[in-house]
């Protein structure tokens, strides 16, 4: 029985001392909040109206955003309000840059952040972008001719988009038995083209460089002009270049991002020289296949050369102008945050090619939220289209999930 109680006693004391000395395994640490930083909580689009705007009035809006529990501002400058003009101010002059350090300053000092758009409005572009950068289409004229005969007309096209003359690109002619020649050498400087067809029937194509006559949307004074052409990267260091002067004469701003918004260039889908990026990138020559680049083939040969012609523009979008934005965006000591929706290319390459992937909400949802004024109209006659659709707003969370991103955004309203 002694025994037996010095053993109990023993285990007894055992017990006492792994609890005392912490014999037991370790248990999980205990969970403690997070500190909570700007990217943790929502942050608001800004739009300076004609930047008719203060340091005053800046700094008490970003107090009242920073009670309200915002943690950051992106400041897109738009078109001003009829009867402001006299208090307008230019995008990018040094007034204008000086109310941009003190917004940056005023919002550091509140622990919040300040992105920027890297132009007015949208899409990038504004009174720096020329004719020769500005987004382009292309333009085919067509023109059957029998044998013996000439083209009694000059091969121009005045694009009635800009009213100026299309630069031409290429001239084919396609005969009824599949032959092919090249005339671009034959057509002089008034485009008179010196040739005369062969027996058989024959279509010659001639193809444009021409204009879609793209203008930067909701533009702010001093960023008024033409969409650049996304699918040459010299277009894109031209839009850039005025950053970098400004920048060289002020000083870098101390932005945490440079954005891009959305793709919006309906009918952009060409530039000049797309035959020389078409043949590096799929092989061959599209200039001897051009009734299947407008449709004027149809069999399954013709579809997969419209593919290869989409394959060659959604890689032209993503290294002539994305992976350079973003590199200098990086050169800037910022981040680059992108909407890559509307664009003609793979949604996921675009959105995993920069910092922040930002989705949009798109289509009004008619949410039975308390307050929220839901014009009936939009949701009854489905005016901007189908509802939204879930699965598009993953391109951009997919994208940064595969990339390791951390930060995803969404132009919600």
């Amino acid at each position: 029985m002694n025994r037996m109680m010095r053993r109990a006693g023993i285990l007894l004391l055992v017990a006492v001392l792994c609890t005392m000395g912490g014999c037991a395994e370790p248990g999980p640490p205990a969970l403690s909040w997070p500190e909570v930083e700007a990217t943790h909580k929502p942050w608001t689009r800004w739009w300076w109206m004609g930047n008719a705007v203060e340091e005053e009035t800046l700094s008490q809006l970003l107090a009242a955003y920073d009670e309200a529990g915002i943690g950051g501002v992106e400041i897109t400058p738009i078109y001003g309000v009829r009867g402001y003009e006299d208090q307008f101010v230019d995008y990018l002059s040094p007034e204008w840059m000086a109310l941009l350090d003190h917004t940056v300053g005023a919002a550091q000092a509140r622990g919040m952040g300040v992105d920027m758009a890297n132009g007015t409005g949208w899409p990038f572009g504004g009174p720096h972008i020329a004719l020769e950068d500005a987004a382009r289409r292309v333009i085919v004229r067509t023109y059957p001719l029998a044998a013996g005969a000439q083209l009694s007309e000059p091969l121009s096209v005045t694009d009635e988009n800009v009213d100026a003359t299309a630069p031409l690109q290429a001239v084919m002619a396609y005969a009824a038995d599949g032959e092919i020649r090249d005339l671009t050498a034959r057509v002089d400087a008034a485009g008179r083209l010196d040739w005369s067809a062969p027996a058989g029937a024959w279509t010659v194509y001639a193809v444009f460089g021409g204009w879609n006559g793209k203008r930067v949307e909701r533009a702010a004074p001093g960023g008024e002009g033409y969409v650049l052409d996304h699918f040459t990267e010299s277009a894109l260091q031209e839009h850039l270049g005025r950053f970098d002067r400004t920048f060289a004469a002020h000083g870098r701003p101390a932005v945490r991002a440079y954005f891009n918004d959305s793709y919006e260039i309906a009918g952009a889908n060409w530039t000049l020289d797309f035959f020389d990026a078409f043949e590096r990138q799929q092989g061959y020559d599209l200039r001897r296949h051009l009734p299947a680049l407008t449709g004027a083939a149809a069999d399954e040969k013709a579809a997969r050369i419209q593919a290869d012609y989409r394959e060659t523009l959604d890689a032209l979008l993503l290294e002539e102008f994305t992976r350079p934005w973003v590199q200098w965006t990086h050169e800037q000591d910022g981040l680059a945050r992108n909407q890559a929706h509307g664009s003609p290319a793979n949604l996921l390459d675009l959105y995993a090619a920069v910092d922040i992937p930002e989705t949009e909400t798109f289509h009004p949802s008619g949410f039975d939220i308390p307050g929220l004024r839901t014009d009936s109209v939009f949701i009854e006659r489905r005016v901007y289209g189908a509802q939204p659709d879930p699965l598009l707003f993953k391109f951009a969370s997919s994208a940064a999930h595969l990339t390791g991103h951390p930060l995803v955004a969404s132009e919600t309203a």
